[in-house]
C-alpha cells in the first residue's frame, strides 16, 4: 500500500506549461488588403443584381440617409442665396433633401407643378444647394419643353446651377423636379427667372 502524500510514479502527462509543442501554430493576423477584400465581398454579396432585365436606372444609395444636425443651417444658407432678382417668376424656399416621417430618415424628392400661363421666351431655373455632400438632378419642364441638368456636389457654402429652357410657343403648365442622387445631406431652394 503506498504511503499517503508521496506519489507512486511520475505522471504520464506533461504539465500545461510544457505543452507548447501541442498548441496549433499561430496564424498571422490578416493584412489590410485581405481585410478590405473580405469586406468588399461581404458588401457585394448583399447588393441586388440587375442586368438587362428592366432593372431600375436609379443609382443605389451608398448608405441609408440620415438627418444631419446642421440641416437648419443649410436651410438658412440656401434661402439666403435665393434672393429674388428682376425677372423672378417663381421663388421657392429651401427644403431639406432628407426627411423623417416617423419611420426613420428618407430621401426627399422635390416636385412642384403648376397650371399657370407661360409666354414664349427663355427661362432659367436657378437651383441653390447647401449641405454636406452629394449631387442633385434638376428637371425643368414648361408645357412640352423640358431640360435636365446635374447639380454638382453640394457644399456647406452654396452651390448654384442653372437650367436654361427656351420656350418657342406659350405653355400652360410647369413642373420642377429636384432629385437627390443617392444620399444628399442638403437643403435646396430655387427660382425661375425670365430672360
Amino acid at each position: 500500500m503506498p504511503k499517503t502524500g508521496t506519489p507512486t510514479a511520475e505522471p504520464d502527462f506533461a504539465p500545461i506549461e510544457h505543452c507548447a509543442a501541442l498548441r496549433p501554430p499561430a496564424y498571422p493576423a490578416p493584412d489590410m488588403r485581405t481585410s478590405l477584400y473580405l469586406r468588399l465581398l461581404a458588401v457585394l454579396a448583399t447588393l441586388p443584381v440587375t442586368a438587362c432585365t428592366g432593372g431600375s436606372d436609379r443609382p443605389l444609395p451608398a448608405r441609408p440617409p440620415s438627418i444631419t444636425p446642421y440641416m437648419p443651417d443649410f436651410v438658412r444658407a440656401a434661402d439666403g442665396a435665393n434672393a429674388q432678382q428682376p425677372g423672378t417668376v417663381i421663388a421657392a424656399g429651401a427644403r431639406p433633401t432628407v426627411t423623417d416621417q416617423g419611420a426613420g430618415a428618407e430621401a426627399l424628392t422635390i416636385r412642384d407643378q403648376g397650371q399657370e400661363a407661360w409666354a414664349a421666351g427663355t427661362y432659367r431655373l436657378v437651383v441653390h444647394c447647401a449641405g454636406l455632400s452629394g449631387a442633385l438632378r434638376a428637371s425643368f419642364t414648361l408645357g412640352a419643353a423640358s431640360r435636365t441638368a446635374d447639380v454638382s456636389s453640394c457644399t456647406p457654402g452654396v452651390t448654384t446651377q442653372e437650367v436654361v429652357l427656351r420656350l418657342a410657343t406659350g405653355a400652360s403648365s410647369s413642373e420642377i423636379v429636384i432629385t437627390p442622387a443617392g444620399v444628399v445631406q442638403a437643403a435646396v431652394s430655387y427660382q425661375v427667372l425670365r430672360g
